[in-house]
């Protein structure tokens, strides 16, 4: 049976947000080689102070950024702590995702 599971979280803080990009986030090449993400999975982005949701692409950025691009800037400001989460579907029942914390 195939089952979705949490592969990575990536709690940070919000570096930058442009709204004048056609979407995604971009995330520093760092921080994708710390917690595993490849260039355009498919993210959720939680923002723990605000309660937003939105779903998206990652692209690389600079060391240490975390840039939300398009429609998505209008949702999160600079500083607000995030979780960046990847899902997969496997069928292995024991699946234990990389959490990294920031």
């Amino acid at each position: 049976m195939l089952v979705q599971r949490l592969i990575a979280k990536l709690t940070v803080a919000v570096t930058d947000a442009n709204i004048d990009y056609d979407g995604s986030i971009a995330i520093g090449r760092d921080l994708m080689a710390l917690v595993g993400f490849k260039e355009y999975d498919m993210v959720h982005v939680n923002c723990l102070d605000t309660g937003k949701h939105w779903e998206t692409y990652v692209i690389p950025g600079d060391d240490g950024e975390v840039c939300l691009n398009g429609a998505a800037a209008n949702h999160f400001n600079i500083g607000d702590k995030v979780h960046i989460l990847l899902y997969g579907i496997t069928d292995r029942v024991n699946v234990y995702p990389k959490i990294v914390t920031l």
